[in-house]
């Protein structure tokens, strides 16, 4: 995992060639960045976030929104503009839980569907906390099963947009411009020209993500967001799909591919507590 803050501790290294483009003359510093990566350049005083191109250079990013939802750090920043660069077509960005991973990612999405009419699909892995696959005998149809799971995101889409009532939601849901996909069933389907979400993507196999990535058609944006942290599968037998993807030179120097990892927690107190504790957990177990 490539790290986003880059400090030059020789203020002349860090050259800019014209407005707003940086060069790094410091090939220790280059050797760990990739293309269509951001970072965040560290000068002595002087910070400045940044896209690295693929002709080696930085661009400087200023970012402002005009949602409602608006990003409240530099990491945000950089995965808002991930999101809103039509050439980027898979967008992985990872965090604890409370960082804001989804509320940006639905954020987006309603901006797309608003300005570009592109459909919105929401899924989750199929996973109970702490107990492995999903279901079995749980009574219902194929959408009362996957219902808690939709759920979630109904939340956050009551968030994003503010007043406008649950039943604006259910009427999109029921015209199919807001959609449930269970991973389950997503073989034999293209997703084009919409927005695709997969949150907890840290519980995917390798086997079942790769089929849903490649699902994803023309005028499409599918963007994973999960918590590394928080996975409850074992994948003793099975190859975790985020961790083959991530550490994936391929992937690392895609022209259509980023990766953010946030940080900063907003929930509560209380959330960033539970997630020191677990680092704590953590690394007692690696010691």
């Amino acid at each position: 995992m490539t790290p986003f803050v880059i400090e030059i501790d020789d203020e002349y290294s860090l050259i800019e060639i014209n407005d707003n483009i940086y060069d790094i003359i410091d090939e220790k510093v280059n050797e760990q960045t990739y293309p269509n990566n951001y970072y965040l350049l560290v000068s002595g005083k002087t910070k400045i976030l940044t896209k690295k191109m693929h002709n080696g250079l930085y661009q400087r990013i200023f970012y402002k929104t005009n949602n409602k939802i608006a990003p409240k750090d530099s990491r945000q920043s950089a995965f808002m503009h991930s999101l809103e660069n039509e050439n980027i077509s898979l967008s992985v960005c990872l965090g604890q839980a409370g960082t804001g991973k989804t509320t940006l990612a639905v954020a987006y999405a309603l901006q797309q569907w608003d300005q570009h009419n592109k459909k919105i699909f929401f899924s989750k892995a199929a996973v109970m906390v702490g107990k492995g696959r999903a279901f079995g005998p749980v009574p219902g149809d194929v959408n009362q099963k996957y219902a808690p799971y939709l759920e979630s995101f109904k939340i956050v889409l009551k968030k994003v947009l503010g007043a406008k009532t649950t039943s604006y939601i259910d009427a999109m849901i029921e015209v199919g411009n807001f959609n449930y996909q269970a991973i389950e069933f997503v073989r034999g389907n293209t997703y084009e020209n919409c927005t695709f979400i997969l949150d907890e993507c840290q519980n995917l196999t390798w086997h079942e993500l790769k089929t849903l990535l490649s699902r994803m058609g023309e005028k499409s944006k599918i963007i994973l967001i999960g918590d590394p942290f928080q996975k409850d599968v074992s994948f003793r037998h099975q190859t975790n799909g985020l961790d083959v993807l991530i550490n994936s030179d391929l992937f690392k120097v895609s022209e259509f591919t980023s990766f953010i990892q946030l940080e900063k927690q907003y929930r509560s107190p209380l959330a960033d507590l539970i997630y020191k504790i677990d680092l704590d957990e953590i690394k007692k177990y690696d010691s």
